[in-house]
């Protein structure tokens, strides 16, 4: 992952002990096997792990440092050059679009369903 990159996910606090701990849990999830792909869609999903990964950092910065930042899923998967298609199949059928919902916003809901999937505090994610 690049520096850019990292400093887009993970932009708030104290900045190298904040890579340091983005570092730890992304190399967690490497030893479970969850950063590693063999086609387009599971590459989709590894992106989408880190989008979760920096969703989860930024609400720790909000509760730690009372900084507010808004989680840029789009911006973020533009940047990861993520495929909107691979992140629709992802998501699957069951995902309940805005019918009135501009394609920006139904990627970034869909981003934010797949986000929420690695999230649950119950067990282990379903991505």
């Amino acid at each position: 992952m690049s520096r850019v990159r990292q400093n887009r996910f993970f932009a708030c606090g104290q900045a190298l002990a904040n890579l340091i701990g983005a570092k730890e849990s992304w190399e967690a999830l490497a030893k479970r096997g969850l950063t590693s792909y063999s086609d387009q869609v599971e590459r989709t999903l590894v992106f989408v792990r880190l989008m979760a990964l920096g969703g989860i950092y930024l609400d720790f910065c909000e509760l730690a440092f009372e900084e507010i930042h808004d989680a840029a899923y789009t911006m973020w998967a533009s940047d990861l050059c993520l495929n909107t298609f691979r992140v629709a199949q992802c998501v699957g059928s069951q995902f309940s679009k805005d019918e009135e919902a501009d394609d920006d916003q139904l990627l970034e809901d869909a981003l934010r369903n797949l986000g929420g999937r690695t999230q649950e505090p119950n067990g282990p994610s379903t991505i």
